[in-house]
């Protein structure tokens, strides 16, 4: 995989999962608290939204927010 984050750099997600009676997962992917919902379902799907996260270049400021909060 080719994403661009280094190892110094955090990507805070945020992530709504649900699980559909047949047992399939669903729910949403977003970085940052600003940044528009990806929708997703089933396992594949999900992992092809992180990938695309992944590949976000600008480093995020949101985990400062977060320090010391269990989330």
């Amino acid at each position: 995989m080719d994403a661009s984050a280094t190892p110094s750099q955090t990507t805070l997600l945020l992530l709504e999962i649900d699980r559909t009676p047949d047992g399939r997962l669903e729910g949403r992917v977003r970085t940052e608290v600003t940044n528009p919902w990806s929708p997703f379902s089933g396992v594949l799907e999900l992992l092809k939204v992180l990938e695309q996260h992944a590949s976000i270049s600008a480093p995020s400021t949101a985990h400062a927010n977060y320090e010391g909060r269990d989330l």
